[in-house]
């Protein structure tokens, strides 16, 4: 095996794992980026609309494991809008 071989090789695999995480990482980050949005839409920072685009996501996580999970984490940002547990208690 050459130096040129090597060195291809680890690029590959280099680029790989980037095409992989990187889309991880962003899905992760528009999750997470809810709870922040939804402090500022409670504080009245920005307009109540801007949440239409995590609707996917209450969409997705909705009937599932992770609904009540991800509502205690937007508990965390907005107490105005979910109890302790998770529940939303105010519905748009």
């Amino acid at each position: 095996m050459t130096q040129d071989s090597t060195t291809s090789e680890e690029k590959s695999s280099r680029s790989y794992w980037g095409f992989v995480l990187w889309p991880v990482a962003v899905i992760v980050l528009y999750v997470l980026s809810a709870g922040p949005v939804a402090f500022a839409v409670g504080k009245r920072f920005i307009d109540w609309r801007c949440l239409r685009i995590y609707r996917p996501v209450a969409e997705a996580f909705e009937g599932t494991g992770f609904e009540r999970p991800f509502g205690m984490y937007l508990n965390m940002w907005s107490r105005d809008w979910y109890r302790n547990d998770g529940i939303l208690f105010i519905i748009f």
